[in-house]
């Protein structure tokens, strides 16, 4: 698992491969399905086709793809998760998985 702060510190260590990243959620941008990822010191956006199912400040794991830089939609995107799953850590209800 990886923080935040670690795939920003060295992006070109993380572009292209899978990661797993700890972190809570931030806001979430429903118009575009992005959200933030924030870690004790630093953010990291994601890329989603579904948003996530838990409310901002919940504690999350997001598996996906580091990019450096992706291009949706005619859209530049520099150090983003194009997620494959995003697990919501629920303290009252355990842990619900939504995949993409």
């Amino acid at each position: 698992m990886a923080s935040p702060a670690k795939l920003l510190h060295h992006p070109e260590r993380y572009d292209g491969h899978r990661v797993r990243v700890v972190g809570t959620l931030g806001p979430v941008k429903h118009r575009r399905c992005r959200f933030a990822i924030v870690g004790r010191r630093m953010t990291v956006s994601a890329l989603c086709e579904t948003p996530p199912t838990c409310g901002e400040g919940t504690g999350i794991v997001v598996d996906g793809v580091f990019h450096r830089l992706v291009v949706v939609g005619g859209h530049r995107y520099y150090n983003h998760i194009v997620t494959t799953a995003v697990t919501c850590i629920e303290a009252s209800e355990g842990v619900s998985e939504r995949r993409g």
